[in-house]
């Protein structure tokens, strides 16, 4: 099943109850595969990652890999804990445009990475 950025526009509590029902389908053995912006609930999913930087890969790995790889974070994720503290103070989590995650979801995990 393929979902293209099924997170966006969604509050935190819609896109926890997106995230139980994708763990759901692939629980029932339905490969997933996820497009997605949303890097903390994609990572919160996934098993496998690619990340595409103007189509090109840049980097493939669990979610793990990807937070810490030197290529995703210059071109995406930046400073990750400085965009979570604004979100958390009320301010808007950092948007990750143009990349693509490509993923299949995992077994637990939460939106809140």
């Amino acid at each position: 099943m393929l979902f293209d950025e099924p997170a966006a526009g969604l509050t935190l509590a819609e896109c926890d109850r997106l995230a139980a029902i994708i763990r759901s389908i692939a629980a029932r053995g339905i490969a997933v595969l996820l497009i997605e912006h949303d890097m903390r609930f994609l990572l919160s999913l996934a098993e496998r990652v690619l990340v595409l930087n103007f189509g090109r890969k840049i980097a493939e790995g669990s979610p793990d890999a990807i937070r810490t790889d030197p290529a995703v974070i210059a071109a995406y994720l930046g400073n990750l804990k400085s965009a979570e503290s604004a979100a958390g103070a009320g301010g808007a989590p950092r948007s990750v445009r143009a990349s693509d995650g490509i993923a299949a979801p995992a077994q637990g995990g939460s939106h809140h990475a």
